[in-house]
């Protein structure tokens, strides 16, 4: 009878052995690290020295101890899952379970296990995880080593990122940062430093590294020094990766995360206070659903109001839902066409929910200017629709806002910063363009903002209520959506401009690097590691990089020190059956 797996461990069966389910299995045990892919687990339990999962002492605090770190890792893995899904392949999930081994195994992890014997468990794994027609080699050994090698170049990474070169400020009981620096803007790191990270370290690997730092942000967040180095690591390199990729909801999550503790440890935790309480107003629009599905169901309602057509369905994704492990909802939709009273529309669209700590921070932003942080944002939910080209844009447009004004259930209301919820932003022939042919809104009361360049950002938006629930509409076209990700109008750039003005030629070198980076996404899904070039009609290599060589000599050191103490165990064993030690035990 055929079986279906939907967990990213389900690679065909047929490929290794090992990964099959053992018919001696006894289906009515449940393994309590269900995310902890079935092959790796023997290894864990050995590193952290469990005998026997389900026959667990309850008076051995050490074993219990011992179990958390294996829920640590089974979270981790549950999050990769919730954001990464199908696009990593099976031995990116081992390689991140096994990734606390690895970190064991060098030395430079927690050092709670002997590196000897983590050294010895990687490589049984390696000897195991090799089909019988394969050698020790292989192309997913290989892979899996390198993405373990990985952790060390990341190490690196967050060394650049500490917040003091005064080892003083790292010894037990050195100060805790001040609140000047929680409060600090966010940076991100430079753009030689991002250039490196991404053609030295493999995508996959900062994904779990990014997965990794929210499950100890959450865990074990401090008012320390060492606190802060992980949320400027966070903040530096793996959420803009993360972001640039398109894998918002990390990014989300890992940016609300750090500004969360950025606020609470700066002394200003009452603002998450109210960002929650907005937070809990979509939650409560159907307490008998989750908060993603609550949101997946008020833009269906929005969206079907401002196009004036219920029924038009737009068939968005059902976002990230990991409970409350997970802080942000972000979803999309399919090019769809849409009807609308000036003709159809082609379209996608964008939704998400902004996250408390991100809403928080944007209060703090209000307070220091002395303005009043209880004002709220009109775009705790985002919607943006992306068209192909102006015509479009002007159509569609002019349904929201014509939608907006008609719908029984939607009540147009301003942004703080502006004067009438409807609001264009362009050039003065651009503007003049969208305002043509709007009905039953006086354009003269429309919100306006003129710009120079045809290459600074183009958008109309509309804002108001649905319920209690505040919302902003945006609509822009294709071009300036792609520039706004990875182009010279890219969140990241705008984020680093906030600290410096950049120079037109570094501008382009900022994009080039974000169009690199966005195409390793691609790649995401195979089994190879960065710097290597394999034949798409052969799949064999044609340019073997650093990393595959550096992996490859990596398992054979491990499985040979594994092979050693294998045959040691083996030859002292005989030694003691020969000189008559044990006998009569069978």
């Amino acid at each position: 009878m055929a079986m279906t797996n939907n967990s990213p461990e389900s690679t065909p069966r047929s490929t290794n052995q090992h990964d099959r389910l053992d018919p001696t299995d006894e289906l009515e045990r449940v393994y309590p690290y269900p995310a902890i892919p079935r092959s790796v687990r023997p290894y864990l339990e050995r590193c952290f020295e469990i005998d026997d999962i389900n026959n667990i002492d309850p008076a051995n605090t050490k074993a219990l101890t011992r179990l958390d770190r294996l829920k640590e890792i089974n979270d981790t893995l549950g999050l990769m899952r919730a954001y990464c899904r199908e696009e990593l392949n099976g031995s990116a999930y081992k390689a991140a379970a096994l990734g606390v081994i690895e970190d064991s195994q060098d030395g430079l992890g927690d050092k709670q296990h002997p590196s000897n014997r983590a050294a010895e468990e990687l490589g049984r794994f390696f000897i195991n995880n090799t089909p019988d027609d394969e050698g020790i080699l292989n192309d997913k050994n290989v892979y899996i080593a390198g993405l373990l090698q990985d952790r060390r170049r990341l190490d690196k990474l967050r060394e650049q990122a500490r917040s003091s070169i005064d080892e003083m400020d790292y010894v037990n009981g050195a100060p805790a940062p001040s609140a000047s620096e929680w409060l600090a803007d966010p940076a991100i790191t430079d753009a030689d430093t991002l250039h490196n990270a991404v053609e030295t370290i493999n995508i996959e690997s900062v994904l779990i590294s990014g997965v990794e730092t929210l499950i100890k942000l959450r865990d074990h967040a401090t008012n320390d020094r060492a606190t802060l180095d992980l949320v400027r690591y966070s903040e530096q390199i793996v959420a803009p990766i993360a972001e640039v990729i398109g894998f918002d909801t990390l990014a989300m999550s890992l940016n609300s995360m750090t500004k969360t503790i950025r606020l609470e440890n700066g002394g200003r935790g009452y603002l998450l206070h109210r960002a929650n309480a907005m937070i809990d107003r979509f939650r409560s629009y159907d307490r008998g659903h989750s908060l993603a599905h609550n949101v997946v169901s008020i833009f269906n309602d929005v969206t079907s109001d401002v196009l004036g057509d219920t029924s038009q369905n737009l068939m968005p994704s059902l976002p990230v839902n990991y409970g409350d492990d997970n802080q942000a909802v972000y979803g999309d939709t399919p090019v769809k066409m849409i009807d609308t009273a000036n003709g159809p529309v082609e379209a996608s669209w964008r939704f998400r929910l902004k996250t408390p700590g991100s809403l928080a921070w944007k209060m703090y932003q209000r307070e220091k200017k002395g303005k009043d942080s209880s004002v709220t944002s009109m775009d705790v939910l985002g919607i943006t629709a992306v068209v192909n080209n102006d015509d479009d844009q002007i159509k569609l447009f002019q349904s929201m806002v014509n939608g907006l004004y008609n719908s029984d259930r939607l009540q147009p209301h301003p942004s703080p910063t502006k004067i009438s919820p409807v609001h264009i932003r362009g050039r003065e022939s651009y503007i003049n363009n969208m305002v043509d042919g709007i009905q039953g809104v006086d354009v003269d009361s429309i919100d306006r903002r003129e710009v120079d360049s045809a290459e600074a950002l183009h958008y109309a938006k509309v804002t108001g209520f649905y319920s209690n629930l505040p919302f902003e509409i945006q609509c822009v076209t294709r071009f300036y959506r792609d520039s706004m990700q990875i182009g010279p109008l890219a969140h990241i750039i705008y984020k680093v401009q906030k600290v410096g003005k950049m120079s037109h030629a570094e501008v382009e070198r900022w994009t080039k690097l974000l169009a690199d980076i966005r195409s390793r996404r691609s790649r995401l899904g195979e089994i190879g590691l960065v710097g290597s070039i394999r034949d798409p009609q052969t799949n064999e290599l044609v340019k073997v990089g650093d990393n595959e060589l550096q992996a490859g000599k990596f398992v054979e050191e491990l499985t040979s020190l594994s092979n050693v103490t294998n045959n040691t165990i083996g030859f002292i064993a005989s030694t003691m059956v020969m000189n008559g030690v044990g006998a009569g035990t069978q």
